[in-house]
C-alpha cells in the first residue's frame, strides 16, 4: 500500500514539474536539497525503483557504488550503524558524520567501514563543513565550533564562537570565512582566518529562521524555513539581499 501511494506521488511531481520553466525546476530542486530532503527521495524523484525500505536510511550510514541513477538500482555495499544522523560529508577516504558527535569513519573498503574516533561535543551536531584539515560544526547552542582533525584519532577543538542567541544549525567554509546559519539570528558571517580567534564581521537577518547554507562564489543561498534567500556576500561585511523564492 505505501509503494502504491508512493508511485502515485511520483507521477503527480512529474506532471506538475513539466510545467515549471527551467529557472523555476532549478530553485524548486535547490530548495529541496537545502530542506534536507534524503537519499532515498532524491533518487525517487529521478525515477529509481526497488529501493530498500527507507526505514534502513534513518540511523546508518549505508554505501552504494557508483551508478547512473535513471537507469540502474543502486546495490548497497556497506553500512555503519549509528545514531540520530544529522549530516555527512565525505573527503577522500574518510567520512564524517555529524549526530550527536563528530563521528570519523574510514571508507576506504566501503564494504567495511570502520570507526577512526568519536569527538563529543557540546550539545550535537547540526550541520558540518570540511576543509584541509579543518572541521567546521555547527553545535546549536554551544554555536560554532572549529576543529582540528589532521590527526584522526585525536580531533582537537581550536576555537569557537558564540553570542547571546545561539542555535546554530548549518555552516559553510570558504576563503577563511565561515557563513553561519543562526535560526533566529539569521546568517552570520565569521572570520576564521585565525581559528583560535574566530570573530563575526557580517549579519543578514529580515525574518525567519535560517537552516541551512551554501555558497557559490559570492552568493549564498539560505534555507530560512519559508522559502530561499539569496544573499550577495561579495563584501561579507554588508551582506545584501538579492532574491527570496
Amino acid at each position: 500500500m505505501y509503494s502504491f501511494f508512493l508511485k502515485l506521488s511520483i507521477q503527480f511531481w512529474r506532471k506538475e514539474m513539466r510545467k515549471l520553466t527551467k529557472r523555476e525546476l532549478m530553485v524548486f530542486l535547490f530548495v529541496i536539497f537545502l530542506h534536507g530532503i534524503t537519499l532515498i527521495n532524491c533518487l525517487l524523484l529521478l525515477g529509481v525503483e526497488n529501493l530498500p525500505d527507507h526505514n534502513d536510511y534513518r540511523d546508518e550510514l549505508n554505501l552504494y557504488p557508483k551508478t547512473n541513477a535513471q537507469s540502474v538500482s543502486p546495490t548497497q555495499i556497506g553500512q555503519y550503524s549509528t545514531s540520530a544522523s544529522k549530516e555527512v560529508y565525505v573527503f577522500g577516504n574518510t567520512t564524517y558524520i555529524a549526530r550527536d558527535n563528530l563521528d570519523i569513519i574510514n571508507t576506504t573498503d566501503p564494504t567495511n567501514p570502520t570507526i577512526l574516533t568519536t569527538y563529543f561535543l557540546g550539545e550535537g551536531a547540526e550541520d558540518l563543513f570540511i576543509s584541509g584539515n579543518i572541521a567546521y560544526i555547527a553545535d546549536r547552542r554551544f554555536g560554532l565550533k572549529i576543529i582540528n582533525i589532521s590527526d584522526y584519532a585525536n580531533p582537537t577543538e581550536l576555537g569557537q564562537y558564540t553570542d547571546e542567541y545561539n542555535y546554530t544549525q548549518g555552516v559553510w567554509a570558504s576563503g577563511g570565512i565561515a557563513f553561519v546559519a543562526d535560526y533566529e539570528d539569521g546568517l552570520e558571517i565569521i572570520n576564521v582566518s585565525d581559528p583560535i580567534n574566530p570573530t563575526k564581521i557580517g549579519q543578514f537577518y529580515d525574518g525567519g529562521q535560517a537552516l541551512r547554507v551554501i555558497v557559490s562564489g559570492n552568493i549564498a543561498y539560505v534555507a530560512d524555513g519559508g522559502g530561499l534567500e539569496i544573499i550577495d556576500v561579495m563584501d561579507p561585511t554588508n551582506p545584501k539581499k538579492l532574491g527570496y523564492f
